[in-house]
């Protein structure tokens, strides 16, 4: 923490919260329903629904890595939010208050 201080930073006085309610799982979640949205919402009552999510299959180094782009994005906007950004004249495409919608990243 000094080091950063000594370099121009700036320290809090409150401890950092860091945010671990979503974990990967919960991406992965997401990217399923995401994926099978249609067919999902054709299901009538819970029976159907649990017969269709019985009954996915999916390409599983597809599924990997849509999840993992979408919890990179949600990784980079929690740290963007965590810290004070000095100075962000270095890359004109960086946008940390920019807001993003998990179906922002399939497109």
């Amino acid at each position: 923490m000094k080091e950063f201080e000594n370099t121009g930073g700036d320290t809090r006085s409150l401890a950092s919260v860091t945010q671990k309610d979503y974990t990967f799982e919960v991406f992965m979640c997401a990217t399923v329903l995401i994926e099978c949205r249609d067919d999902f919402f054709q299901c009538t009552d819970c029976g159907m629904a649990f017969s269709f999510l019985n009954s996915i299959q999916f390409d599983l180094d597809s599924l990997l890595t849509k999840s993992e782009r979408m919890f990179f994005v949600y990784c980079k906007k929690t740290v963007c939010d965590s810290f004070q950004i000095v100075d962000t004249k270095e890359d004109p495409k960086f946008e940390p208050s920019r807001s993003w919608s998990l179906t922002s990243i399939f497109r």
